[in-house]
């Protein structure tokens, strides 16, 4: 905690008063419960997801009553959801590669009360000081919070991903004052967590009625037993007949980008009447040629504007060829899909399956690379829409969705538990060829965090940390008002520089940006 304070009334100023154990190996030898784990859990990737909420906060906000405020809500997460108290372990390389989630339900075991400053920090960032953040939080909103200010080693409490043969805490937050505002950075270990489950902690941190309810979590942690029946594998498949994984060729080895273009991010908004106007041209021109109960949603008909434009910049800057396959990849939640339904909204886990696109697609069904890219490629976003919808309702069905878990169960029964990320990976080919999406609209806006002094209820803008190297991934930020609404929307998209300032050229994608200034920021 810095600078040096004494720490808020509820957490302990020495955790060893409160008895044995006091070493961490000691603590986690004592943590007596495991949680089970789903092949959806074991599969997900063995990372850190960092996300930064900020707040303006007033010109006299009192910052001990808002430390009190989110370490008291942080405490009663944690309550609530007892297993984030305890801890992720990964195994050492060439022993059982699974993971396991050890907790305690006593509260006075958790993570929060035995290494506080492991999991809840306090940062003060002042103005010109030595601290090596220079940000006010006015700059930050006049530059649009460019992805590169939201830098996980100076604001994030878990900088750096989990590696084999150690153990890590399920969630930590830091949060961190600036001059002007407040940032908090709360990092998820994603092996246990999807984006409803982040959302599901945010709203009983600041429920002040939210506590612990052991009928409820024992009934969470029974249909979490009844969903782990549903993985072994009752439904034998071919590993090699699912479009959405290439067993057969290896990722490709990356090349090294030419040094003048390296990976670059860019955040750009884009309105939701521009948004609008293309989802009801692309509904008309598919009911036109597939039927009336053709449809696509806002977020289909946006990542199919991102799809068709980078696979024009791509095809411009010789990384395509009209021949070469293209494909589109996001998650699909699958609580509304289960059958029975998942209708535990405060269930925390992963609950998602990748869809993607028909591996057939080539940049030629794409695109036209010779129509005029405005309007005449209102087509062809209608028609990448209808092949991002398809791949999503593909999902509708349980028996696909059973096929999927069998094919989960069969991969993780092998000897590389990683085999179908790698897979998936090598079907996409995100460095040449592929677009692999996050939609996160719904996600942490919409609450009310009710921290003292901030000017707003609810967050400004959400962001993630930034990461250089993420070449063809796709962020659709949270909004206020989720899908609805007349926010503007707010991409967060990462390609080689080359490329990106191609998209962005007023003829291309650029013409749908608002306020693209004639340098953009990109880090």
């Amino acid at each position: 905690m810095s600078p040096a304070q004494s720490p808020p009334s509820h957490l302990p100023n020495d955790p060893s008063a409160l008895g044995a154990p006091n070493t961490k190996q000691q603590w986690i030898s004592s943590l007596n419960e495991t949680l089970p784990l789903t092949g959806i859990d074991q599969n997900a990737p063995k990372i850190y997801f960092r996300a930064a909420f900020g707040f303006e906060m007033g010109k006299k906000s009192d910052l001990y009553r808002a430390i009190e405020h989110l370490a008291h809500g942080f405490r009663r997460a944690l309550d609530c959801f007892p297993f984030l108290g305890g801890q992720v372990i990964h195994p050492k390389s060439g022993t059982d590669k699974r993971i396991r989630l050890v907790y305690s339900r006593d509260p006075a075991n958790s993570s929060l009360m035995r290494f506080p400053d492991e999991v809840f920090d306090i940062k003060v960032h002042k103005a010109g000081g030595k601290d090596d953040y220079h940000w006010t939080y006015d700059h930050l909103q006049r530059a649009g919070v460019p992805a590169g200010a939201i830098n996980k080693d100076i604001l994030s409490l878990s900088p750096t991903h989990p590696t084999s043969g150690d153990s890590y805490h399920p969630v930590t937050l830091r949060v961190n004052f600036i001059p002007g505002g407040l940032i908090l950075v709360f990092a998820f270990h994603h092996s246990i967590t999807d984006g409803p489950s982040y959302d599901a902690f945010y709203r009983c941190m600041f429920d002040p009625s939210r506590h612990f309810d052991e009928q409820s979590f024992n009934a969470s942690l029974r249909y979490r037993s009844n969903l782990i029946r549903l993985f072994p594998g009752s439904h034998p498949v071919d590993v090699r007949s699912f479009p959405g994984y290439d067993f057969d060729c290896p990722l490709p080895p990356q090349p090294e980008a030419p040094i003048s273009f390296p990976t670059c991010s860019q955040i750009f908004k884009i309105s939701a009447v521009q948004v609008i106007y293309l989802k009801n041209t692309a509904c008309e021109y598919l009911k036109s040629r597939y039927g009336d109960s053709a449809f696509v949603s806002s977020t289909d008909t946006l990542c199919a504007l991102v799809w068709v434009f980078v696979t024009r910049a791509r095809l411009m800057t010789d990384d395509l060829r009209l021949h070469n396959t293209t494909r589109f990849a996001t998650a699909v939640d699958i609580r509304d899909r289960m059958v029975p339904i998942l209708r535990d909204k405060n269930y925390i886990g992963n609950m998602y399956l990748r869809t993607m696109t028909d591996k057939n697609v080539t940049v030629k069904d794409l695109i036209n690379p010779k129509r005029d890219p405005q309007p005449a490629t209102r087509r062809d976003i209608a028609e990448a829409a209808w092949l991002v919808r398809k791949a999503i309702q593909a999902f509708d069905d349980p028996a696909h969705i059973a096929r999927h878990l069998s094919l989960l169960s069969n991969v993780l029964s092998g000897d590389d538990p990683d085999l179908l990320a790698k897979a998936s990976d090598a079907a996409l080919d995100t460095q040449r060829t592929g677009l692999d999406a996050s939609v996160w609209a719904d996600f942490g806006l919409g609450i009310d965090f009710g921290i003292p002094g901030a000017v707003r209820g609810k967050p400004d803008w959400m962001r993630k940390t930034y990461s250089a190297g993420n070449n063809g991934s796709l962020n659709i930020l949270p909004r206020q008002g989720g899908t609805k609404g007349d926010a503007d929307w707010e991409i967060l998209l990462s390609l080689r520089r080359d490329v990106m300032d191609r998209i962005l050229e007023k003829t291309e994608l650029g013409g749908f940006i608002l306020d693209l200034p004639a340098g953009p920021p990109r880090l």
